[in-house]
């Protein structure tokens, strides 16, 4: 081979789960505490750019709390015999007995002239969760905690043990849980894993396995998907183990309850283990990865989805190949690529640019595999050409990530080609497309792949270095 493969999984763009959402009641899955009024009125989230709020004058006059308005601060003071705690508007902390600040994922906000403060606030803030079902009447704790609470004063106030009065709101209805999922769901594609990972939990905390199996798989599926684009990030692959474990118990409750969508699961556990094998290049993780995606391609029948097969084809062959079986590598990437070519047709940058420069990147990835296998500088070429197009729509305003990776692996495709003619013009383009790259992969936030970029770049001024010194 006349240039060393430097990656199994190439471009590692979000991982998809083609799940089905149940439309099931939500509730907490907890002991029951009888109560024989929770709420005098209704306290229902509102979300807002995916944050839950919760009005902070029903929430905490419920509690037997006082509320104060103060105009000319634009603040909110709640008080109660023992504690007190200040809320201003645009403030990210919260002033707690006069005394010290507690950080808010969010700062007060005033809808519809009303004040509400993030939801996460009374949950961090009080340590514990207490969730009315309003239609058994009935209060929700936590099994750790239940020893804990008892129902005291006019049926609406819980008092701990220790005589701190706790927060009690109605669990999250399904319209706040799509809220919510959509918007992890958007922040994951849209390469911010670490916050898209705190809003899936966030949803788990609010959700039933028993009552919405399939919302449940696919918030951990979610959360799978954020700790693997994290691993992505990471020398170390941290996270890796955890995110299998997640799809694997994602898979388990998809099966249970006949949803055969789970097998699409498998792929992205091959995907996993096949970091894995960048990370230790240790074979077995590649057989792991192998036997992945064969269960996935199992199913591929039963979902009837010809794009998530090639996909499944295409990094089944990409793992045959690692593993060093040629003949079944060209075999499922050639059936990959085909399927890729008939959808051609069907997409346009301007009328379905998501899906067309999907397209583009999964050709791209597709030609540069095939490379390694025959006729490299005519499938590196067309491979370049794509990638080019999916830049198109995978512009760095509004793909930053994509739009990185994308530079990055142009950058290595100039590479792989000047090592088959030795023309410094290859040399320069790669470095340019490097340097590109590095417009979003700054050290500070993406200091594995910074390095890595850092590195390549490193050996080809060496390598320009000696050229030009030649002459």
């Amino acid at each position: 081979m006349w240039y060393k493969k430097k990656s199994l999984s190439g471009i590692s763009f979000i991982l998809t789960c083609f799940l089905l959402m149940s439309t099931g009641a939500v509730q907490g899955q907890n002991n029951k505490i009888e109560a024989e009024k929770i709420l005098k009125e209704k306290i229902t989230p509102k979300v807002v750019n995916g944050i839950a709020y919760i009005p902070v004058r029903k929430f905490y006059e419920s509690l037997g709390w006082q509320v104060l308005w103060d105009q000319q601060k634009s603040a909110v003071t709640v008080k109660n015999d023992n504690r007190q705690v200040e809320f201003l508007k645009g403030s990210s902390t919260a002033i707690i007995d006069k005394d010290y600040e507690v950080r808010l994922e969010s700062p007060l906000a005033i809808l519809e002239d009303r004040a509400y403060i993030c939801s996460t606030f009374i949950i961090q803030e009080f340590g514990l969760k207490i969730k009315w079902d309003k239609e058994k009447n009935i209060l929700l704790v936590p099994e750790k905690e239940s020893r804990r609470v008892e129902i005291n004063g006019s049926g609406n106030v819980i008092i701990l043990s220790d005589s701190l009065i706790l927060n009690i709101y109605e669990a999250y209805g399904m319209d706040t849980v799509r809220d919510m999922l959509r918007h992890a769901d958007s922040l994951l594609s849209g390469g911010n894993p670490g916050e898209a990972l705190q809003k899936y939990r966030e949803v788990l905390d609010n959700i039933s396995r028993e009552q919405c199996p399939d919302t449940y798989a696919y918030v951990l599926c979610g959360m799978g998907n954020a700790l693997s684009a994290l691993a992505g990030f990471s020398e170390s692959g941290a996270g890796i183990d955890d995110a299998i474990d997640l799809y694997f118990r994602a898979a388990g409750i998809f099966n249970e309850n006949g949803n055969y969508e789970y097998r699409r699961i498998y792929n992205n556990i091959g995907l996993c283990y096949s970091r894995l094998y960048e990370l230790t290049d240790q074979k077995e993780y590649l057989e792991l990865a192998k036997d992945m995606f064969c269960a996935a391609m199992e199913g591929m029948g039963a979902v009837k989805d010809e794009f998530a097969a090639a996909t499944v084809e295409e990094n089944l062959g990409k793992t045959c190949n690692a593993l060093g079986d040629k003949e079944a590598a060209e075999e499922h990437l050639s059936v990959a690529l085909n399927a890729y070519k008939s959808r051609l047709e069907a997409y346009s940058a301007v009328e379905n640019p998501e899906s067309w420069s999907d397209l583009m990147l999964r050709l791209g990835e597709v030609y540069i595999e095939l490379s390694f296998l025959y006729d490299g500088e005519n499938n590196l070429l067309l491979s370049k050409e794509y990638f080019e197009k999916a830049l198109k729509v995978r512009d760095i305003e509004s793909c930053p990530l994509d739009y990185a990776k994308i530079q990055q692996t142009l950058g290595d495709i100039y590479s792989y080609l000047f090592e088959i003619h030795q023309v410094s013009d290859y040399l320069h383009s790669a470095i340019e497309a490097y340097k590109e790259s590095l417009r979003i992969y700054s050290a500070e936030k993406y200091t594995a792949r910074a390095a890595a970029v850092n590195n390549k770049l490193g050996r080809l001024y060496l390598r320009l270095g000696a050229i030009e010194g030649d002459r």
